[in-house]
């Protein structure tokens, strides 16, 4: 093997590691605490403790507005807010369909613009008081209720949200007793992470 090729082959040996070490993260990245009310053959359900969330909501196909809507919850943790301040990045994201409870459409196979919600869980130790107010005024703080949740992994990093794997989730569910219709998907997976140590889910909040 020529000298070139060695090099190349170097290159893509190191952006290969670094790609590697920049996807695992992800682990040391704070989430909110819950117990484990009872778990199965890949699910658990959860109760989660209060936590506070930044969101906001985008209009448009999935991509764009996962995208959007992650640009502008990341500016506020990055101090775009009324004291200036950083605030630590946690995990998961979390992604909604505004409307899914009467729906339950969370593909972008309709000319359609869907209206998404994005949010970022704050840190344990924030409440509403603590949190500075956003400039941005298409960004919102507000408490989430402690409330149980069914939880399913899963390998998927773009489209998670079609309605097959929703009718998956909610089939589970019922299976387990547990009946539902409204679906976020928690992004734990850091953006560009490898997708075969994506560690993504599916939550179904109970009715």
């Amino acid at each position: 093997m020529s000298k070139r090729k060695l090099y190349y082959l170097g290159i893509i040996i190191i952006l290969l590691l670094a790609w590697a070490f920049y996807s695992t993260r992800v682990h040391s990245i704070p989430a909110p605490q819950y117990t484990v009310v009872e778990e199965g053959n890949g699910f658990e359900i959860r109760e989660y403790v209060v936590y506070a969330i930044a969101e906001t909501r985008v209009s448009a196909s999935y991509g764009e507005a996962l995208q959007e809507g992650f640009s502008r919850l990341a500016a506020y943790i990055d101090g775009n807010n009324s004291t200036g301040e950083t605030i630590p990045m946690t995990r998961p994201i979390v992604v909604d369909r505004e409307d899914a409870q009467e729906r339950n459409i969370l593909s972008d196979e309709s000319d359609v613009q869907e209206t998404y919600r994005i949010a970022f869980i704050m840190p344990e130790y924030r409440t509403l008081d603590s949190l500075p107010e956003p400039h941005d005024v298409r960004v919102m703080t507000r408490i989430v209720p402690s409330q149980p949740i069914f939880v399913k992994n899963i390998a998927c990093i773009w489209n998670c949200l079609s309605p097959k794997k929703q009718e998956n989730i909610i089939a589970k569910a019922e299976e387990e007793g547990v009946t539902g219709k409204n679906v976020l998907y928690a992004r734990y997976a850091l953006p560009w992470s490898m997708p075969f140590v994506v560690r993504n889910e599916l939550w179904l909040l109970e009715e």
